[in-house]
């Protein structure tokens, strides 16, 4: 999983934020903010790259908290999670 992250940060994003960079006449610089998800690596530092990107990471639990969609996505798991076990 990392490595596809890996190749996905490298390749995909930093061609697009460069591309966005040059339409917008901005300077070169962004910040990426990461979960903790296991797919994510630990240290990008191995990823090479030529864009001038910030990188941090959210602290653990925390993610549905600030991500709307999480905290619907969760939320419906639950309901539905409690509605089978009170089922059996």
């Amino acid at each position: 999983m990392q490595q596809i992250f890996s190749e996905w940060y490298s390749k995909h994003f930093g061609h697009s934020v460069l591309q966005f960079y040059i339409q917008n006449k901005l300077p070169q610089k962004a910040l990426l903010l990461l979960d903790n998800a296991p797919g994510h690596p630990p240290n990008l530092e191995d990823v090479k790259s030529e864009l001038k990107v910030k990188i941090a990471y959210l602290l653990p639990n925390t993610t549905s908290l600030l991500q709307p969609m999480d905290q619907g996505a969760i939320a419906a798991f639950k309901v539905y999670y409690r509605h089978q076990s009170l089922k059996k």
